[in-house]
């Protein structure tokens, strides 16, 4: 594994979270103004895992792809990505503001500023309603009950669930397949019953998911598109 180097921070005036960010084989840490010391000590020392994984892939890609998320979606405009089992083409503007798209030929048409914040912020959008619709689908087809659903921009968890019932989604399950959205989808439904990862809650999720292996499989392998921000 190639060595990390040392975490480059900066303060921007209107960040309201930390993120980390691998520019070039340089690692970036956006700081807001408000943020403790205390609290970025321990959000570096959570993001271990992710950085060493994100780091390594980086790294050993082409460097055309070492860029920003922006600049990366400006260098491929006309770019072709599916987004919750739509495919769309992804182009950007320097006259509009805000997302817009054009359903005859599937464009989804992105501000030249910040195009990858705009398109992420889409994304969370578009999954807070489809995700959640297609979780009650789900538990009403396989008899489960669940307390509420929520749906966040997450860095590491692809879902959650908690001992009141309450389910945890990550917007990120747009960029997956619909098989393997359901798989993670059923999969926390199954916690409702078993909140744990026992060989009852393993045979549950076999039970509504046959296919679960091959899914989890895919889990494994997928790596996030450049543009997608955190």
């Amino acid at each position: 594994m190639p060595a990390i180097p040392p975490i480059i921070r900066r303060v921007h005036p209107r960040a309201k979270r930390l993120k980390l960010r691998i520019v070039q084989g340089q690692v970036f840490l956006t700081v807001p103004p408000s943020a403790k010391a205390r609290d970025i000590e321990q959000f570096i020392q959570c993001s271990q895992a992710w950085l060493r994984q994100h780091f390594t892939d980086l790294v050993e890609q082409p460097s055309e792809i070492q860029s920003t998320p922006d600049d990366f979606l400006m260098q491929k405009n006309s770019l072709s990505t599916k987004i919750l089992n739509k495919e769309y083409i992804l182009v950007i503007h320097k006259e509009i503001e805000k997302i817009s798209i054009d359903q005859s030929k599937n464009l989804l048409i992105l501000p030249a500023k910040q195009p990858a914040a705009h398109l992420t912020a889409w994304v969370l959008a578009k999954s807070k309603v489809e995700l959640a619709q297609r979780l009650e689908e789900l538990a009403l087809q396989h008899n489960f009950s669940y307390h509420r659903c929520g749906v966040r921009h997450a860095k590491t968890r692809w879902g959650s669930c908690n001992q009141q019932g309450s389910i945890s989604l990550n917007a990120g399950l747009a960029l997956l397949d619909q098989a393997t959205i359901d798989y993670v989808l059923l999969h926390e439904l199954c916690h409702t019953r078993h909140m744990n990862h026992s060989a009852q809650f393993w045979a549950e999720v076999a039970r509504v998911c046959p296919t679960n292996q091959a899914q989890r499989n895919l889990l494994k392998k997928f790596r996030w598109p450049v543009w997608w921000t955190y």
